[in-house]
């Protein structure tokens, strides 16, 4: 049973986030980018920085169990620092892409590269998440777990990282000081988004109000 879900799990993450990743490149119309960017876009998400996002949020985890309660760790952790490290680690990539890819040379490639990396992570995240879901609640919580993750949590990820990935398509072909400014910009939006996702969901739970937890889904 453990392989079935493992496999159920890794198709209920693929499926939706590929149709997220057609319908990205399908609305940049103009100026495609090649699908071999895409795919390398999508596995510097999926594989380093959920590697990366994962050890650096663990370790932080770990060294701040002693100084916290359970629910200020919950809240200091998901809140906060893994809205930080997350989208570093993704920003970080599509800093690369923008410095090596010579198909990245406007705004809407920084949309585009964003959100891809996004969703990278987001299907790596959310395969872990899945099976973990089925083993602590079961399959109705796992049927719930696929939709908000798949739908809600996924959009997340690619939004906040391509609001930081258009700021870093402007700022490619700007002045430095405009340059500093637009990464500045574009990564403190990017982990508002996040965060504010985060801080809603984990408050709800923590004070088992459902209310709080409509606010960032609406």
């Amino acid at each position: 049973m453990n392989f079935n879900i493992q496999i159920a799990s890794f198709i209920a993450a693929f499926i939706p986030i590929a149709v997220f990743v057609f319908l990205i490149r399908w609305m940049d119309r103009y100026d495609r980018e090649p699908w071999q960017q895409i795919i390398i876009t999508f596995l510097l998400g999926a594989c380093f920085s959920t590697l990366l996002s994962l050890v650096e949020t663990s370790s932080i985890a770990i060294l701040s169990k002693s100084l916290l309660t359970s629910e200020g760790q919950e809240f200091f952790i998901t809140g906060l620092i893994a809205p930080l490290i997350e989208e570093t680690n993704k920003g970080i990539f599509v800093i690369l892409m923008a410095w090596l890819s010579k198909e990245f040379n406007n705004m809407t490639d920084g949309l585009v590269y964003g959100s891809v990396i996004g969703l990278g992570f987001a299907f790596s995240e959310n395969i872990f998440y899945f099976y973990n879901i089925y083993n602590e609640s079961g399959i109705f919580q796992w049927l719930e777990g696929v939709y908000a993750r798949s739908f809600y949590t996924a959009g997340v990820h690619a939004c906040s990282t391509a609001v930081f990935g258009g700021c870093i398509g402007y700022a490619k072909y700007t002045r430095f000081s405009h340059k500093i400014l637009m990464l500045i910009i574009g990564f403190s939006l990017a982990v508002m988004i996040h965060s504010f996702w985060n801080s809603f969901l984990t408050v709800s739970q923590i004070t088992n109000d459902p209310f709080l937890a409509k606010l960032p889904f609406a």
